[in-house]
């Protein structure tokens, strides 16, 4: 499950279930949300320490209450014990107060389909943020699902980072394709954010937003952010 902060694995039990949350984005308040999650807590520790650590409930998420530090800078694993089913609603990017939508790399599905896995894309983090990087494979595909409740024509921009003169990609969303061609910002580390095509949306409900390579004009890039702005 992808998270603002990061990544949610689990294993399930017959009686219970085990979360583990992999911290990324350590959070300056000390408080970690785990939206929708309603489910029981039976135990919370940090997994290398095995410190316990405090839950509390918000509406129909779970708190964490964490430490002012995170145990590992890179990658901090909480483990939370759960009673029974796992109950947890299921939460996607929506619309803003504007009627856009930001899609951040951290709630990307990153679809790999070669074998070797030193060559798969997986999130990156550049300058504090996190992006999809070492996006070598035109096999490899990107993709978004969010909710829209206001729809309409939207533009399309993308913040990227490329080494290459140029690379092309084809996004797609309903029956919207845009033919998108970046050309280079000097670095993965040096991000611009363009505006790559617009595509319309019609019907309200979930949606799913897909970037996928042109095999014969692909070259690597570095991916932060999608998002769709409501054209007024």
């Amino acid at each position: 499950t992808k998270l603002l902060w990061g990544r949610c694995t689990k294993r399930i039990h017959k009686d219970e279930a085990t979360l583990y949350l992999h911290v990324f984005d350590w959070p300056s308040d000390g408080r970690l949300r785990v939206p929708g999650l309603k489910s029981r807590i039976l135990a919370a520790c940090y997994l290398a320490t095995k410190k316990p650590v405090e839950t509390i409930k918000d509406l129909n998420s779970t708190i964490v209450l964490v430490d002012s530090e995170p145990v590992d800078p890179v990658d901090t694993v909480i483990v939370l014990k759960v009673s029974g089913k796992l109950d947890v609603d299921r939460i996607l990017p929506k619309q803003d107060a504007n009627g856009d939508v930001t899609l951040s790399a951290t709630y990307a599905d990153i679809q790999n389909r070669t074998l070797n896995s030193a060559t798969h894309a997986r999130i990156e983090w550049v300058n504090g943020r996190p992006t999809i990087g070492f996006w070598h494979e035109a096999k490899t595909s990107v993709e978004w699902q969010f909710m829209i409740d206001r729809p309409g024509r939207f533009e399309v921009r993308a913040e990227t980072g490329v080494m290459a003169p140029k690379t092309k990609f084809e996004i797609q969303c309903g029956s919207s394709k845009i033919a998108a061609e970046i050309v280079s910002t000097g670095g993965y580390a040096k991000f611009s954010d363009v505006k790559v095509g617009t595509i319309t949306i019609d019907k309200a409900g979930e949606h799913c937003i897909r970037i996928m390579p042109d095999a014969a004009n692909w070259q690597p890039m570095n991916l932060g952010v999608i998002r769709l702005k409501l054209i007024r």
